[in-house]
């Protein structure tokens, strides 16, 4: 669109003057009139004799300095704004998301229960479930975090568990918890087989989760326990980080330019 526009401008405008025998040489005015897109400067004196003339190229020359200033506003913006992958919100949107879900071979049986769902979300998040054999029992998921820092992968994890291992393995300023949960999860309490007390348990267990006395105690430990490491992203500030791109370009374009001189001083 914009070669386009270029070429019919400065072609009619030659023509024209050429038929007025205003201009000699048309292929060197053409060249001259385009190469105000490149900020290359022309007199105004060419076409002195033809007040028209004048109109045309000023108006020529302002709508050159606005498609400049936002070709070079696009181009920046597509060099130095970093574009982040869309999140994921719900499991539907894990289930349509170009991303494998990841598990550890620990004998669930959730892989079976996706694939065979009726839930036709559920059943296509069974369909790219890929099981993470466990390799290093030190460290039982850090093959699996290194998965999920491809990009290509999501880790499923039972409860808050997964809080926990971004904040051992240092990625909580990269990776985000789906909010939406596939199961929920039961606060529970293990004690020895046939403890005669397990109904009294039970029902206080259930009184401090009712009453969110377990929620709010588990936020203060979680406090304490993971230190908030992360932050905002895309807040709009662009930092010498985001320009190296355009500083780049600016010192390959001084070097050519440089040469350029040269080559010229010498010829």
């Amino acid at each position: 669109m914009l070669a386009s526009t270029t070429i019919f401008v400065s072609s009619v405008l030659t023509f024209l003057l050429h038929r007025l025998q205003h201009v000699r040489d048309p292929i060197n005015f053409i060249l001259k009139v385009s190469g105000s897109l490149v900020l290359q400067a022309m007199k105004d004196r060419e076409v002195r004799g033809v007040w028209w003339g004048r109109v045309w190229l000023v108006v020529w020359w302002v709508a050159v300095v606005i498609l400049s200033a936002a070709y070079t506003g696009n181009l920046v913006a597509v060099l130095t704004v970093p574009v982040f992958p869309k999140f994921i919100y719900t499991v539907q949107d894990l289930a349509l998301a170009d991303v494998r879900m990841l598990m550890l071979d620990y004998g669930s049986s959730i892989p079976s229960y996706l694939r065979t769902s009726n839930n036709p979300t559920l059943a296509a998040l069974g369909t790219k479930l890929d099981i993470n054999p466990i390799t290093n029992p030190t460290d039982l998921y850090k093959q699996s975090i290194v998965d999920v820092m491809t990009g290509r992968h999501a880790l499923i994890v039972f409860g808050d568990y997964i809080d926990y291992l971004r904040a051992k393995h240092g990625v909580m300023a990269y990776t985000y918890v789906v909010k939406e949960r596939i199961f929920g999860a039961a606060l529970s309490w293990f004690l020895p087989r046939h403890t005669p007390y397990t109904t009294t348990i039970s029902d206080a267990l259930m009184q401090l989760t009712e009453t969110g006395v377990m929620d709010k105690l588990y936020q203060m430990h979680r406090s304490n326990v993971i230190t908030p490491n992360t932050q905002i992203r895309g807040d709009g500030v662009i930092n010498l980080g985001h320009m190296q791109g355009a500083f780049i370009l600016l010192g390959l374009g001084a070097v050519v330019a440089f040469f350029t001189l040269i080559q010229e001083l010498i010829i």
